[in-house]
């Protein structure tokens, strides 16, 4: 999925729960935060792009469910 030079902002927990995600590219966007689902099921990732966002951190509980980065 790419999701690049969108003007993002947030994206909703709920992105996190597809199962069959293995690629992410979400650079260039205006991201500040991630929210976290209850049921995270995105353990196919083995390719996420977040650059050139506003974060400050990124989620351990998140990243820890993706075991393939």
């Amino acid at each position: 999925v790419t999701f690049n030079e969108n003007l993002l902002r947030q994206l909703p927990a709920s992105f996190w729960t597809l199962p069959e995600l293995v690629y992410i590219n979400l650079s260039d966007n205006s991201i500040d935060s991630i929210s976290v689902p209850e049921n995270i099921a995105c353990n196919k990732i083995s390719v996420l792009r977040m650059s050139n966002n506003l974060l400050t951190s990124f989620p351990s509980e998140l990243l820890s469910s993706m075991p393939l980065l």
